[in-house]
């Protein structure tokens, strides 16, 4: 199976059994049945595309979607006054339906603000991975990625937010700014010029 449009290029080669438990909303005791199935046995580390073959297996099981909008809704409602309960909420949201893209987003969101960021980047690539043209999580994944150390690849997704969104106007602005950090003042004075035409001035 290959990479979802914009998803494989730079990202990590291996994620973690409870990573991948976070990415999917199930249990390590599920993961570890589907890769005992799927995969020919337990394992602590997995590929990328070992991740969506267990996503899409683990997705054939019978629809609860009305659940998950549920549990969407409720995290929605709590998000602001008690976010640790929408994180739970978000959980379950995508636990119901691991397809759930703005589960997976606003799930990223909240972990990426207390700082879990492996957990949020995990969340970010699963709503791709439901939803690949969504631009959101694209620029949300891109500032994770920056925020983790990896300049490069945050470019490289800041640039799918543009090509999704071009008036996406904080991505050209932290373009240049990584660009900057990397001596590549050329490419920096043209995403700033960017930045600045979108902002009218």
């Amino acid at each position: 199976m290959s990479d979802p449009p914009g998803i494989g290029a730079g990202m990590r080669r291996s994620y973690s059994l409870t990573e991948v438990a976070a990415l999917l909303g199930l249990s390590t005791e599920h993961i570890l049945s589907l890769s005992q199935s799927l995969l020919g046995g337990p394992r602590d580390l997995f590929t990328f595309n070992e991740v969506v073959m267990m996503r899409t297996n683990a997705s054939r099981r019978p629809a609860r979607a009305p659940s998950a909008d549920v549990s969407f809704e409720q995290a929605c409602s709590v998000e602001e006054k008690n976010p640790n309960q929408a994180i739970d909420y978000y959980l379950e949201a995508v636990a119901q339906n691991p397809q759930h893209a703005d589960a997976h987003v606003n799930l990223g969101r909240l972990l990426h603000t207390e700082g879990r960021l492996r957990e949020a980047e995990a969340h970010y690539i699963a709503a791709l991975v439901a939803r690949p043209t969504d631009g959101t999580a694209t620029y949300n994944l891109a500032v994770v990625l920056e925020d983790l150390g990896r300049p490069d690849d945050a470019i490289a997704r800041y640039q799918e937010a543009i090509t999704l969104d071009a008036g996406c106007v904080d991505a050209y602005f932290n373009i240049a700014r990584l660009y900057e950090k990397k001596g590549e003042k050329v490419a920096a004075i043209r995403h700033l010029k960017d930045y600045r035409r979108l902002r009218g001035g």
